[in-house]
């Protein structure tokens, strides 16, 4: 990670403004438990265009894809669940491409060690010099990540929390 910057509440720096992606508004998660709400929270407010929060579903654990997809019904956007294939990119630079917001849970950027939830805002580069604009709910912090840092990171360890959310 390089240039890490704690903005929670903010708008996202870096990603195009005239795109969903570019209206994030960057979470600080609520507790240690709602990294997932958080992420999806940040997910949301790139079409809404309003600070969302991750303590508005109430409960502890929520189904994360079902709850942002039913969110994002009412903007007239969807998002589709799939299993994070470290190998192929391809869905998170297809969404991103379009200006649509990622996220992701794994590993990555875990600081307890058992998994961890971002939202992917932009990507810059090609082949080994490829980045990713990561707004992270540790902190409301927003930085550039290598995809190899989030390629190699270790599994979530929660088998079904090793997900690619991606909006449209």
């Amino acid at each position: 990670t390089t240039g890490a910057v704690a903005r929670p509440g903010q708008r996202v720096e870096g990603a195009d403004p005239k795109s969903p992606v570019g209206k994030i508004s960057l979470r600080s998660q609520s507790d240690n438990d709602n990294c997932g709400k958080a992420a999806i929270a940040m997910a949301l407010s790139a079409y809404s265009g309003k600070p969302e929060s991750d303590t508005q579903w109430g409960a502890k654990a929520i189904p994360l894809a079902a709850t942002l997809n039913k969110e994002l019904g009412k903007y007239g956007a969807s998002a589709t669940s799939h299993r994070f294939d470290r190998k192929d990119f391809s869905r998170i630079d297809n969404s991103l491409a379009q200006g649509n917001p990622v996220v992701i849970g794994s590993g990555f950027a875990s600081a307890s060690g058992i998994g961890h939830f971002v939202t992917l805002a932009g990507m810059r580069g090609e082949g080994a010099a490829k980045e990713y604009l990561v707004c992270d709910p540790n902190g409301g912090k927003q930085y550039w990540a290598k995809q190899s840092a989030i390629r190699n990171a270790p599994a979530h360890t929660n088998p079904s929390s090793n997900v690619v959310i991606t909006t449209q």
